[in-house]
């Protein structure tokens, strides 16, 4: 079996190794970097503030973010870690589509492990820089024209229920694709849930939350990485992601859901 991971920084493994540009890697580590992607389909978002996102030890980051750690509980011969650090839910919909599409045939026997992030980041082309760029309340190293832009749609177009309802709708359209290609999968909250949404009438949801497979969807309404985590008061990194001890944990948490409601045997 292959596991195929994606999300955002909770997934990707964020201070478990530090981000660095791709002109400070040494040819080695570039090598490692070609080896580490070989699966990814020809993309135009693999960027973070204009550089490529890659860490310092990607060898490191790898195996002790929640997925290298639940490939290895799972058994399986390999995994792709495709999340990447302020993504939103709509990269990881677009990416994990185009992965699979790419690679279903070279593996048969796949599982997908999902880590929604926040409903309030999205993702639009740039055309000046090429490619896709994440944004979320709090984005930085704007340029001039881009932050004009981002700051007016803040101002004049964001809506929370609009986001709410993109995300559920992101949700549903990743398990029906999955299902049509009858992979077995487990969704979970990386950050937010429905319950910290507490403001809102959610209510007028109800309709998309139904069509949401319960049992593949792990903590739907309440629970996350994140919150599991500050319970659990396990060491965190300076800027609040967790460490490896987090993640081991936490996909043994993932792995006993698997386990016992035979997320793999379909």
């Amino acid at each position: 079996m292959f596991l195929y991971a994606n999300g955002c920084s909770f997934t990707w493994g964020d201070e478990l190794a530090k981000i660095v540009a791709p002109k400070k890697l040494n040819n080695e580590q570039k090598k490692r970097w070609k080896k580490i992607s070989e699966n990814r389909p020809p993309r135009h978002d693999d960027y973070w503030a204009g550089s490529v996102v890659i860490s310092d030890n990607e060898e490191h980051r790898l195996k002790y973010s929640w997925p290298g750690r639940l490939a290895e509980l799972l058994n399986c011969d390999g995994f792709d870690n495709d999340a990447f650090p302020g993504g939103s839910n709509e990269r990881i919909l677009r990416t994990t589509t185009d992965w699979i599409l790419y690679n279903k045939d070279r593996y048969p026997d796949l599982f997908v492990a999902i880590g929604w992030t926040y409903h309030s980041r999205f993702e639009l082309w740039n055309e000046e820089y090429k490619c896709y760029k994440q944004y979320n309340p709090n984005t930085r190293g704007l340029d001039k024209k881009e932050k004009l832009f981002i700051d007016s749609y803040w101002k004049y177009t964001y809506n929370d229920y609009e986001r709410i309802s993109n995300f559920l709708q992101c949700v549903i359209t990743l398990q029906t694709f999955l299902k049509y290609h009858k992979i077995n999968f487990l969704f979970f909250n990386a950050i937010q849930d429905l319950h910290g949404l507490g403001e809102f009438d959610l209510t007028i949801f109800d309709h998309l939350l139904d069509e949401i497979d319960r049992n593949r969807y792990f903590l739907l309404k309440k629970g996350t990485f994140n919150t599991w985590d500050e319970e659990k008061k396990y060491p965190r990194g300076p800027d609040f992601h967790p460490l490896e001890e987090s993640h081991a944990e936490w996909a043994k948490v993932l792995y006993n859901h698997i386990n016992e409601n035979g997320l793999c045997n379909d």
